[in-house]
């Protein structure tokens, strides 16, 4: 009997498992009748938009948050109730993952819309999708806007250098991005190198999917303080919980929060998490 390698099959002694397969990618459809109030479609229909996501990534990209939804709805409000606060502005997301906030800006009349997420092809192929996808949409209905046109997708490392992005940026978008805790100095480095100082707006909205955390998560919004960030709420309403496994007051998991935020200067920032919460920190606790 021979000991030799050359005669072993190790292949079939210890057979590689079978990895799963990828799941296939979501939809969703994200509709609005403040859509057709600026899209004003020929054909005799609602417009609304679909928004694919990637079957599975470990960094959340493929799940349509609840947060991004009211950032949506909002950024949708704001233009009607104050005309040129979103048409004819610059707009960038960090973390985009389907980039439903960004393509809902395009259709308000954003002048610029550049659609970021981790630079990884999977993802950006997918946003590169979502705009394909919603300018055949629009144009199919006849509506006038060409998100193609004024659309935009890009990779970006949070922290890392944002010259490929250029600058001056009018509003930023940042949505659901707060729960990872570690990355915090990360955005804020990014945002502030991105945004056009005092006039520009950084739209941050968030739920605290992880109640016990919820420090965690304000430590974001002190640490801008800091920074020369001022802040201020916008938005508190409740959209349900999103992930039914997870422990904490569901009400608590369930409420989106909108901050906007402006960058003054170090010694200028401020933030009232009391004030701008109602009692937050006390309910939580």
């Amino acid at each position: 009997m021979s000991n030799s390698d050359e005669e072993l099959d190790f292949g079939t002694m210890f057979p590689e498992p079978a990895r799963p397969a990828t799941p296939p990618p979501t939809h969703h459809t994200y509709a609005s009748p403040l859509l057709n109030t600026f899209l004003r479609p020929t054909e005799d229909t609602d417009v609304s938009l679909t928004i694919q996501l990637v079957g599975s990534d470990p960094l959340w990209g493929h799940v349509l948050w609840n947060a991004g939804v009211s950032l949506a709805d909002y950024l949708l409000h704001l233009e009607s109730t104050q005309p040129g606060a979103v048409s004819g502005n610059k707009v960038l997301e960090l973390g985009a993952g389907g980039g439903l906030p960004s393509l809902v800006a395009g259709c308000a009349g954003a002048e610029k819309v550049v659609i970021t997420d981790y630079p990884e092809e999977s993802l950006l192929d997918n946003l590169r999708w979502n705009v394909a996808e919603n300018t055949r949409i629009l144009r199919s209905a006849g509506c006038g806007t060409d998100l193609s046109a004024h659309v935009s997708v890009g990779g970006h490392l949070w922290g890392k250098d944002t010259a490929s992005l250029g600058k001056g940026y009018d509003i930023l978008i940042l949505s659901d991005l707060i729960f990872n805790h570690s990355q915090h100095t990360a955005l804020l480095y990014s945002s502030e190198a991105l945004i056009t100082p005092h006039s520009g707006r950084a739209y941050v909205f968030h739920s605290h999917h992880l109640p016990q955390y919820y420090l965690r998560d304000l430590g974001f919004f002190t640490l801008a303080a800091e920074r020369g960030w001022r802040v201020r709420r916008v938005v508190r309403e409740h959209r349900g919980v999103m992930f039914t496994e997870d422990e904490g007051d569901e009400a608590k998991r369930g409420t989106v929060w909108g901050w906007e935020m402006r960058f003054v200067g170090v010694g200028s920032g401020r933030w009232d998490p009391e004030e701008h919460s109602d009692g937050l920190t006390g309910i939580m606790i």
